[in-house]
């Protein structure tokens, strides 16, 4: 276990090393789009986060400016208005799944 710790921590600094240099981090897809909000199963089930969190929030952890590019084919979401949400769901029920819909969202 010490080891897989020491791998990580060593991991992160290379990462972060190398983000050093960057002005902008582009997130483009849905799997990476969950990996950047940190969803992941659990024992009992795939935590999610609310619809109208603030994206900026929850990627506090990024040392510099982020755009997130994304199809939207999973039931994650964030940083959505609430009317936009109502909106969108009488038009098309199935919109968070079907990869018709999709967000550009940037944090400066």
């Amino acid at each position: 276990m010490q080891q897989d710790s020491q791998l990580l921590d060593f991991i992160f600094m290379l990462l972060k090393n190398e983000l050093a240099n960057a002005s902008l981090v582009i997130v483009k897809g849905d799997a990476n789009y969950r990996q950047l909000l940190g969803d992941v199963y659990d024992a009992l089930h795939l935590r999610h986060w609310d619809f109208t969190t603030n994206i900026a929030d929850i990627v506090c952890y990024l040392p510099l400016p982020m755009v997130a590019l994304r199809t939207l084919k999973s039931e994650i979401a964030v940083d959505l208005k609430p009317e936009v949400i109502e909106e969108v769901a009488k038009s098309d029920s199935s919109w968070l799944t079907n990869g018709q819909w999709g967000v550009v969202q940037l944090v400066a």
